[in-house]
């Protein structure tokens, strides 16, 4: 059986090795992107969400807030298309209209900073 495959997108590199890290102690396969664009390039790459798509991809985690557009923007156009693909958002910045939206797209949101036991928590219940 493979790994679970994560695709990390965080626009600090210290958080996105810290994040990524906790994950692959934890038995995952964490592909990583350093913003929106390289996310959605990851996605072009590696469809994820798509009947029949390999490899696939379990589970998106994204920042909300990086250069070029946000993660939500990002999760808006994956849900349009019809995506199923569980996705956490994290934010530093958690207002009521990125919660709502985040919500909306059927995201679950991590606030910043969190416990690195969060995050695992977070993602394993986003993939059951």
């Amino acid at each position: 059986m493979r790994a679970r495959r994560i695709l990390l997108a965080e626009d600090d590199p210290d958080m996105r090795d810290i994040v990524a890290t906790a994950l692959r102690r934890e038995g995952y396969e964490v592909l990583e992107a350093g913003d929106a664009q390289q996310l959605v390039m990851r996605l072009v790459r590696e469809p994820a969400g798509v009947t029949g798509a390999a490899p696939s991809i379990d589970l998106i985690l994204t920042d909300v807030r990086m250069p070029g557009c946000s993660g939500l923007d990002v999760i808006d156009a994956l849900r349009e298309a019809e995506w199923q693909t569980p996705m956490i958002v994290m934010t530093a910045f958690p207002d009521a209209e990125v919660r709502s939206r985040a919500k909306a797209l059927g995201a679950v949101m991590l606030d910043k900073p969190f416990r690195m036991d969060v995050l695992v928590t977070t993602v394993r219940n986003s993939l059951r």
